[in-house]
């Protein structure tokens, strides 16, 4: 999701609207988000972690341009508060930001090819983040010196799913031989396996356990390995 890999800036502006924000009484937080005007929105999740950052997302694609649907949150959110919006541009996007209460609210809004815009309306939970919930990558095994790049937890009904890519200097074979190991330690059946192709180093794993399911693929990136876990359970 392109529009959220710009979370440095983006956090610089939570974090100092955040500090100014009072407590509010309304336990709905989109119930003070409004759609974007002549727009349709889908639910994307509910509930996602996002390296620890609790937020719910939704998608929007409108038949207003971009500078229309800017003017739009400026003007309903200014008049909604105390706690006046924040507009930014952060790469391809423009950004309309508003904290109330324990929440942030956020639009991401660019332009689509055809006219109009579209994006993304995302809601961060304060008092989720004050539970010190644990780092990326945590509960998983890892090889020495690996780094977590990205740690995603979603929650949509009876499906939970969780997206954790990583990388370090070993080679695929030996990430393979890693997770092939720790994961059957941990319960896991080793169920698929894809060797790599002549120009391709990459390996897809894919393990069962119960009503769970994971697949890791792993890639060369130039002296540097990436690992790709995506795991899948069912209530």
């Amino acid at each position: 999701m392109k529009g959220y890999e710009v979370w440095p800036v983006f956090w610089a502006v939570i974090a100092a609207m955040a500090f100014f924000a009072q407590p509010a009484a309304a336990q709905n937080p989109w119930e003070g988000f409004p759609e974007p005007p002549d727009s349709t929105v889908k639910t994307v999740a509910d509930r996602i972690v996002h390296n620890g950052v609790p937020q719910s997302i939704r998608v929007f694609s409108s038949e207003a341009d971009v500078e229309s649907v800017v003017r739009f949150y400026l003007s309903v959110w200014a008049a909604d508060g105390p706690a006046k919006p924040i507009e930014s541009q952060i790469a391809d996007y423009r950004v309309v930001t508003r904290v109330a209460g324990n929440y942030a609210m956020t639009v991401q809004a660019q332009p689509k090819p055809d006219g109009g815009s579209f994006g993304y309306l995302s809601v961060i939970m304060f008092d989720d983040m004050a539970a010190a919930l644990p780092p990326p990558g945590h509960g998983l095994p890892a090889p020495d010196g690996s780094v977590t790049l990205s740690d995603i937890e979603s929650d949509d009904g009876p499906k939970q799913g969780r997206t954790v890519m990583l990388r370090n200097s070993h080679s695929v074979d030996y990430n393979a031989r890693y997770y092939i190991s720790s994961l059957r330690f941990q319960g896991w059946k080793l169920v698929d396996q894809k060797a790599p192709m002549k120009k391709d180093k990459s390996r897809l794993l894919t393990f069962r356990r119960s009503a769970e399911e994971v697949n890791v693929v792993i890639s060369d990136k130039v002296s540097q390995t990436t690992v790709l876990l995506n795991f899948v359970s069912v209530r």
